[in-house]
């Protein structure tokens, strides 16, 4: 991606920026869940342990998801970007 952008554009910046429109954010925050379970589930496979950290991920991952759904559901209700 910085290579076709000449340096200026990397994933970071692209989530950063995707971040603010309400749907593609609660996207991302789901996506995040998502990858936290699939981590959890990975070390679970691998015998390795599952530590406090990766539960307070995806804790503040599903706080992402549930705060933003509400108001994704009511833009989109009443057909607000």
């Amino acid at each position: 991606m910085r290579r076709i952008s000449d340096g200026h554009l990397s994933v970071e910046t692209l989530k950063t920026v995707a971040a603010t429109v309400p749907v593609v954010g609660n996207l991302i925050s789901i996506g995040d869940v998502v990858v936290d379970v699939v981590d959890m589930c990975n070390k679970s496979n691998r015998r390795e342990e599952v530590d406090v950290f990766d539960w307070l991920f995806l804790g503040v991952d599903l706080v992402g998801v549930v705060l933003r759904l509400p108001v994704v559901c009511s833009r989109l209700a009443f057909g607000q970007p």
